[in-house]
C-alpha cells in the first residue's frame, strides 16, 4: 500500500495486490459533520477521479444521509421528547434500540428494504396479509396483535392505536412509572 495523499477528509492510496502484482486506487473517506465542512471533500474526490485510469474503490464514512432526520447524534440531529422514557438504565439495551428505531420509524421491515431492491415482496413475514411497514408490524398485524395483548395483561400501557397516540402517555408519566412497571 502506497500513500499518494493525505487531505482532511480523505486518503488516498494505491495498492497492489502482491501475488498478480495487479494494482488499483483505493481511497478512505471520513466526512464531517456538517454539510458545509463536506464540501471541500466532494471536490477532493472529484480531483482525484479526474486522475483515474484504474481500478479505484472510494470506502468510508461520508457523514451524509438522505434526510436530516436519518442522523444519529450531531448538531444536525432533532431532539425528542421521548428519549428519556427510552434510553434509561433500566430498560433492556437491544428492547430500547428496537423501541428507538420504531420511534423514529426505521425498522428494517420489508417496506423500507424494498427501497434498496425494488423486486422484493412486501408482504408481512408474519400474516401474509398486508404489506410489512413499521405501522403493520406493531399495531396491525393479527400475530403482533396477539403478543401486544399478552404484553398488555403484564405491563398496563396505554392503548392507542397508533405510536403517535401513545407517545404523549408514554412522556406524561415522565419515565419514572414506565420504568418502575418494566423493572
Amino acid at each position: 500500500m502506497n500513500v499518494l495523499s493525505t487531505i482532511d477528509q480523505l486518503i488516498h492510496c494505491q495498492a497492489t495486490q502482491l501475488a498478480t502484482i495487479v494494482s488499483f486506487h483505493v481511497t478512505f473517506v471520513y466526512g464531517m459533520n456538517k454539510e458545509q465542512q463536506r464540501l471541500p471533500l466532494w471536490t477532493d474526490l472529484m480531483d482525484i477521479a479526474r486522475t483515474m485510469s484504474s481500478a479505484w474503490c472510494v470506502i468510508g464514512d461520508f457523514n451524509a444521509v438522505l434526510y436530516k432526520h436519518d442522523r444519529i447524534g450531531g448538531d444536525e440531529a432533532p431532539k425528542v421528547p421521548w428519549a428519556k422514557v427510552i434510553w434509561t438504565g433500566t430498560v433492556i439495551p437491544r428492547h430500547a434500540f428496537i423501541s428507538w428505531t420504531f420511534l423514529l420509524q426505521r425498522l428494517p421491515t420489508k417496506h423500507r428494504i424494498s427501497r434498496f431492491s425494488p423486486l422484493l415482496d412486501t408482504s408481512c413475514s408474519f400474516c401474509n396479509v398486508a404489506e410489512e411497514t413499521d405501522q403493520h408490524i406493531i399495531y396491525e398485524c393479527a400475530y403482533a396483535t396477539e403478543i401486544r395483548e399478552r404484553i398488555n395483561a403484564w405491563w398496563r400501557l396505554p392503548d392507542t392505536p397508533d405510536v403517535k397516540s401513545l407517545l404523549p402517555k408514554l412522556i406524561k408519566t415522565r419515565g419514572t412509572q414506565v420504568r418502575m412497571q418494566i423493572s
